[in-house]
């Protein structure tokens, strides 16, 4: 594998790994977070049956890459994140939610993190493309025409730049996003 694009994953089931060329195993199992940046290479293996959710960014346009030698690396679910409040939204009277980015592209357009917050509800109007894999927590989402579209673990949220919804959990919420700053 040489990567001509950045590839973000969280593995959600099995153990896959990336062995660079000079011997380095990066092994990444449930909850670890597989980062394989535009300009690596190395072997894919799966050590076992995988799932994952995994983004990548194509174009150099949206994505530039300026590090000379990349390398893939793991960050560990184990791993001890720097969470930070979320600001809240004004009117908003529950606690800030929390989020972590885990990496981000050279010039800061493909951006990978985690968020959680405890149940709330409020409108949602994303600026940026927004992907994300929900991992604890039951939400609603509902469109301008009253259409409830109901979320849980496992679920996908695909929210476009410009869409507009209610955003209602019912319980704790956590979940693993990616967002595109481009077209």
């Amino acid at each position: 594998m040489t990567r001509p694009f950045h590839e973000v994953s969280i593995i959600i089931e099995g153990i896959a790994e990336v062995v660079e060329p000079d011997g380095t195993v990066h092994r990444a199992g449930p909850g670890d977070v597989l980062v394989t940046p535009r300009g690596c290479s190395g072997t894919w293996r799966c050590v076992t049956d995988v799932k994952k959710f995994w983004a990548i960014c194509e174009t150099t346009e949206i994505c530039e890459t300026t590090e000379e030698d990349p390398h893939p690396f793991v960050v560990p679910a184990s791993a001890e994140l720097d969470w930070e409040q979320v600001p809240r939204p004004e009117g908003d009277v529950a606690p800030p939610g929390e989020e972590v980015v885990v990496w981000r592209s050279d010039d800061g357009r493909f951006v990978v993190g985690f968020w959680k917050r405890v149940p709330e509800e409020g409108r949602m109007a994303p600026e940026d493309h927004e992907l994300a894999y929900l991992l604890d927590g039951r939400v609603d989402l509902i469109g301008s025409s009253g259409a409830v579209h109901e979320a849980g673990p496992g679920d996908l949220l695909i929210t476009p730049a410009g869409s507009e919804a209610t955003w209602r959990s019912h319980s704790p919420v956590r979940k693993f996003w990616v967002i595109y700053k481009g077209k």
